[in-house]
């Protein structure tokens, strides 16, 4: 459906909808989740006597502090791929 205002509010409101279009896909949403935890679940088997060496010292809490970080990188690593894929749905030309 094509926007019938005219002038700089409608442009406006027309590109807006088309960068919703664009960007906001649950696609785009569960692939990054999806990739996120692979790559959670990756770097936690590679890099877990390391996790393990650095939540030594919290005695109690070290499990607790590595959900934490495990939590920190599955954030960090969505919010990337997040960031990446709005910028991606932006910039490419129209189809």
């Amino acid at each position: 459906m094509r926007n019938t205002q005219s002038g700089p509010v409608g442009e406006r409101a027309e590109a807006e909808r088309e960068h919703r279009e664009r960007a906001g896909s649950r696609r785009g949403n569960y692939s990054c989740a999806l990739v996120s935890f692979v790559v959670t679940v990756v770097v936690g088997v590679l890099a877990y006597p390391l996790l393990v060496a650095l939540t030594r010292p919290f005695t109690v809490l070290a499990t607790t502090m590595l959900v934490f970080a495990l939590l920190g990188i599955l954030a960090v690593t969505w919010l990337a791929l997040d960031l990446l894929w709005d910028w991606r749905a932006t910039h490419r030309p129209a189809r």
